[in-house]
């Protein structure tokens, strides 16, 4: 049976969005965590974005990832 494993960050901002926590651990404030070079990143790692959560009229959101687990 597949087993799988989950990656939770949260993105805040308009114009340049910033990955700011993965699956609930801060991450240093960086240019290396703008959102398009995070999703290029984790898709390299093996991760699959597989949903969504938007927060409402607020510049925020949610990005669910999965992979196999090894």
């Amino acid at each position: 049976m597949q087993k799988w494993e989950y990656l939770v960050a949260k993105w805040v901002g308009d114009d340049a969005p910033k990955v700011q926590l993965v699956n609930g651990e801060a991450l240093p404030d960086s240019d290396s965590h703008n959102l398009h070079t995070f999703l290029s990143q984790a898709g390299e790692d093996g991760w699959e974005l597989v949903g969504t959560v938007n927060r409402g009229a607020s510049p925020a959101g949610l990005l669910i990832f999965k992979r196999p687990k090894s």
